[in-house]
């Protein structure tokens, strides 16, 4: 049932479609300077804001009364993000970067698409506007490509970063605390790959 910005237990209309659709606003800015010869750093900003988002709502009334789940467009999410990065190349091609991002991601648990996902049965909890599954404060993230004998390239990747928000649930599967207010261990990861180029005739 879509309810709008109204509450079904004291509206007797509801509008009958969506009269609107998620709105976003998203800004960037940020500055390249040159610290010297082959030494390049970066600095960037973002901010994403998103309102008029479709949540599932539970409405619950009192035990004579008639409770509802509705689908409504109150929900909203905002994204931060700054990240500095340094980029330093030295020989003919060989290059090491280094990029350390900070984030910060809040807004409505119950949004459709963490909701709806494929199980018969979906866990439907009270709405709450918290820490976002996706949330990763801090990550530091390392690459580079070297050139090495016999016309080879080494490209390493390392990637550190805070373990994603998880939340504690009783047996009936509803919150316990703050929703999302636990992380998993950090996260690390090292990727390699060796290659060559070769021209194909034709």
């Amino acid at each position: 049932m879509y309810t709008g910005s109204l509450n079904p237990l004291v509206s007797p209309v509801l509008p009958a479609e969506p009269g609107t659709t998620p709105r976003n606003v998203t800004w960037n800015a940020g500055v390249v300077r040159e610290l010297r010869k082959n030494l390049q750093a970066e600095l960037t900003y973002l901010d994403s804001h998103t309102n008029r988002l479709f949540v599932v709502q539970l409405f619950t009334a009192s035990s004579e009364a008639q409770s509802f789940m509705g689908l409504t467009n109150t929900g909203s999410s905002h994204d931060r993000e700054f990240e500095a990065t340094v980029h330093y190349t030295f020989q003919d091609r060989d290059q090491v970067n280094g990029s350390y991002v900070w984030s910060e991601t809040r807004g409505d648990l119950n949004g459709l698409s963490n909701v709806f996902i494929p199980f018969a049965a979906p866990v439907i909890r009270p709405n709450v506007y918290g820490i976002l599954p996706s949330d990763v404060p801090d990550r530091f993230i390392a690459w580079g490509i070297f050139a090495l004998p016999w016309q080879l390239t080494f490209s390493p990747l390392v990637d550190v970063h805070s373990g994603f928000p998880y939340s504690a649930i009783d047996v009936e599967q509803q919150y316990v605390g703050t929703p999302n207010s636990r992380r998993f261990p950090t996260f690390f990861s090292f990727d390699m790959k060796v290659y060559r180029e070769f021209r194909i005739p034709f």
